[in-house]
Formats: structure tokens, sequence, C-alpha cells
């Protein structure tokens, strides 16, 4: 089940919609990021709160309290490497509790090369924030294979790169979702290019970790 919506169009961002935040401006680049909304209609304040779903489900958008835009790139949107192989990886929904609508998780099931990447357009983050990127996942009980450290990567648009190794073979992880950190980095106002971020080990064949997506959102305590 989807946004359960208004009839109020945000889609192109129309008077009555510009008229809600009279009193202040309206989300950074918000016309050209909801052209890929979803749904084109409803409550404003709530879908940007709520959240709304863009690209068929594979990425969400909203704003956080202090109006700066965040976003979830789901599993669907990252390049999982043999994700369409059964053998190693499987596709299962999960419901998105804060929409009632279902999207799609990636669960591991075999593999020796791990590699997922994301990217998303820097010009959709707010200007002269302080964003943090972190991978959504959940280890099983059943998991294995995970002795060795897996390095998390993020390059910002010009070629800066950090990487940071951690740690999957963590009971803290299991059962839960949670958020492995990939790292910060400040936009500006005349930002081009994309934010791209990656999880890659290559060694021992492992199994058991379920990838959900990726958030970009302020940082915390910044």
């Amino acid at each position: 089940m989807g946004l359960v919506l208004a009839r109020e169009t945000t889609k192109n961002a129309p008077e009555d919609v510009k008229t809600q935040w009279s009193q202040k401006r309206l989300p950074h680049n918000f016309e050209a990021i909801v052209k890929e909304a979803d749904d084109d209609q409803g409550d404003l304040q709530r879908i940007l709160r709520s959240g709304i779903f863009l690209n068929h489900k594979k990425r969400k958008y909203w704003v956080d309290k202090s109006g700066y835009n965040c976003f979830t790139v789901y599993a669907r949107d990252l390049s999982i490497t043999w994700s369409s192989e059964q053998r190693y990886w499987h596709w299962l929904p999960l419901n998105d509790y804060s929409s009632e609508a279902d999207i799609a998780v990636a669960s591991l099931q075999n593999v020796c090369w791990l590699e997922v990447q994301g990217k998303l357009d820097a010009s959709h983050l707010s200007p002269e924030v302080t964003y943090e990127v972190a991978f959504l996942v959940m280890m099983k009980d059943s998991s294995s294979g995970w002795h060795d450290l897996v390095t998390l990567s993020l390059k910002y648009p010009g070629g800066d790169k950090h990487d940071r190794k951690v740690s999957l073979n963590d009971d803290n992880l299991k059962n839960k979702w949670s958020e492995l950190q990939v790292g910060t980095f400040t936009t500006s106002r005349d930002i081009q290019g994309d934010i791209q971020f990656s999880m890659f080990q290559c060694g021992a064949w492992k199994r058991g970790l379920v990838i959900k997506g990726a958030t970009i959102q302020p940082a915390k305590g910044v």
C-alpha cells in the first residue's frame, strides 16, 4: 500500500504548494527532486516529514526539522555485484513502516567478492550543510565468513576520496537494522556531480548480510 495522499499536487510545485511555504522558502532544489516522485499529489508538510518515494521506490526523499534535504538510496538503486544471480543474492520485500509500502532488500546468500556502490546527485543536497552517509544493514544469525574487515569509501565530486575499515563480525549488528557510517562531507552552493559511496571486501566466502540501502542526511551533532 502506497502513501495515501490528498488532492494538492506537488510534482511541479504549483502555486498552492508554494503558498504553504510562504513564510519560508521551499526546500533546496525541491522542484527538480519531486519530478521523480512516484506520487504527484499530497499534503506538502506531511510528505516532506514522512518522506516520498522517488523513481519507483528506489529512493526516498524527506526534509528534517531544520529544513535540510535527506535521502535514502534503497538497495534496488545500488549497484551490487552478482545481485541478479539468485545463488548469490535474494531480493526480499520489507515493509517501510513510515509509509506502509513494501521496498526490496538484498539478502546475501554466498559470495567471496562483495562490492556495493551507490551515488546521489550532490546538487539535491542542501548547501553549506555537513552530511553523513551510512549503509543500512542487518546481519542474520546464520552469517559467517566476516573475519576480514570491510572497506567503506566515500568520494566527493572533484575526486577527494576517504576510506575506512569496519568489522561486520559483530553481534551488535545481528537481527536489527544498523547504520554503517561511511563518512561525512560538507556541501557548497556550487557543488556539481555525484556523491559516491561503496562497500567492498574480497576474500573468504561470506553470507548473512542484508542490505536495505544507504542514507544521506545531516550529520548528527554537527
